[in-house]
């Protein structure tokens, strides 16, 4: 079956669904581990905490008092038996000296049947022990921080009673600016599986395996704290919250022991969400701005300030497996030159972001079921009423201004 269309983009493309990276997008970073038994320190790194705030108990690096509910360690909860990384949660006690930081103190929210710690703060520091009920491995950080490019992940966490335990796969950065440390604050969540409830007004997050996507972004230093933002910045705080709630998808499905794929397509414009190759979530909250960030490997287990339920009728251990991390970037060589089909002939056409394109003078050519084209221009897109394809074929055309991927080490 045949379709003739016609379209003419002036200052609008149309954005039609992609599929896992096409041949447009070019690999930057590939971790695959099955076979490892270390983490690869070249491509890693463990960390105490993602704020920098001493708010974690870790291992090697001490701890304060922001999570008292899990001990994390640097190797004892990672196992690379299974073909993958494995993060394991596990019930058991550990007692340890805790340093605390009464200038830096826990920010309680209202939550539901969950007590708040008390922390013995007579002063601006001190000391206490305490018991962990729970032992869980340090964040992971890459080595090196990104901005722009196609982010995937490979992995499977249990299907079953997993409520105040939830694995992430995210991205974070911040720098300070003056004492306000969370000043340039960047933030993409490619997933976040929360299984846990906030209070009476947020009960659907008590769902199992639930779907959850952010897009977090702060512009500028704290005015109110009277810091001299260089970037002009307000010190406003912009959020974009996209959970799987009212049935726009079912809870992921984890049963059998399946693997899916999660990834985020972050170009100047736009940031793509998708699972499974396909798209979940568009956000256009501020994607050109920010520094670039680390991706971070990590499991949440049920804490004060977040009001994650206890994991009471939780089956522990708790097992968040990843087959492999990829990396890719958009080609963006001929961005500044034009494109022009010649005679329903593409063999000239070279996949790469174009300034502008012109698709005409053709009624031949015909896209077929095992031919993909994806046209990516910064400009401007010009189908005329002689180009044909075929609808069993796939064609995308989508905006992207002309940008380079950003790689640089991670000082987070």
């Amino acid at each position: 079956m045949k379709h003739l269309i016609i379209l003419l983009f002036g200052l609008g493309i149309i954005s039609m669904t992609q599929a896992q990276p096409d041949n447009m997008w070019l690999p930057t970073f590939s971790e695959i581990f099955s076979g490892q038994t270390s983490l690869n320190l070249n491509n890693w790194k463990h960390d105490s905490d993602w704020r920098n705030m001493k708010a974690r108990c870790v291992d090697g690096y001490g701890c304060t008092n922001y999570d008292l509910r899990a001990y994390r360690t640097i190797n004892d909860n990672l196992d690379f038996n299974n073909n993958c990384l494995r993060l394991i949660v596990k019930e058991e006690q550990i007692t340890k000296t805790v340093p605390y930081d009464c200038s830096n103190p826990p920010l309680a929210e209202p939550c539901d049947n969950i007590p708040a710690y008390e922390y013995p703060c007579d002063g601006l520091s001190g000391s206490a022990s305490h018991t962990y009920q729970y032992t869980a491995p340090a964040f992971i950080f890459s080595q090196k921080a990104y901005k722009f490019g196609y982010f995937q992940i490979e992995c499977r966490i249990p299907q079953t009673n997993n409520f105040g335990i939830g694995a992430n796969f995210w991205m974070w950065g911040h720098k300070c600016c003056g004492v306000d440390c969370e000043g340039c604050y960047n933030e993409i969540d490619i997933f976040e599986f929360r299984n846990s409830g906030r209070n009476a007004q947020h009960n659907w997050y008590k769902a199992n395996n639930i779907l959850t996507v952010n897009r977090h972004y702060k512009d500028g230093c704290d005015i109110n704290l009277g810091i001299h933002c260089p970037s002009g910045g307000t010190g406003n705080f912009d959020s974009d919250n996209y959970a799987n709630l009212f049935g726009d998808l079912p809870p992921v499905d984890f049963s059998g022991g399946q693997f899916h794929l999660f990834a985020v397509a972050w170009t100047p414009d736009k940031v793509e969400y998708y699972m499974d190759n396909e798209i979940t979530h568009v956000t256009y909250n501020h994607p050109s701005d920010g520094i670039p960030i680390p991706m971070i490997i990590d499991i949440n287990v049920y804490k004060d300030r977040e009001c994650m339920d206890p994991p009471i009728n939780t089956v522990l251990p708790y097992y968040y497996d990843v087959n492999h991390v990829k990396v890719w970037a958009l080609n963006v060589n001929e961005c500044l030159n034009d494109y022009s089909n010649n005679n329903c002939n593409l063999n000239n056409y070279i996949n790469s972001v174009y300034k502008n394109i012109y698709l005409g003078n053709c009624t031949s050519l015909s896209i077929l079921g095992i031919d993909s084209y994806f046209f990516r221009a910064s400009d401007s897109i010009v189908i005329t009423d002689e180009f044909i394809f075929d609808s069993t074929g796939q064609l995308l055309l989508d905006n992207v201004s002309c940008h380079d991927q950003v790689i640089v080490n991670n000082e987070n």
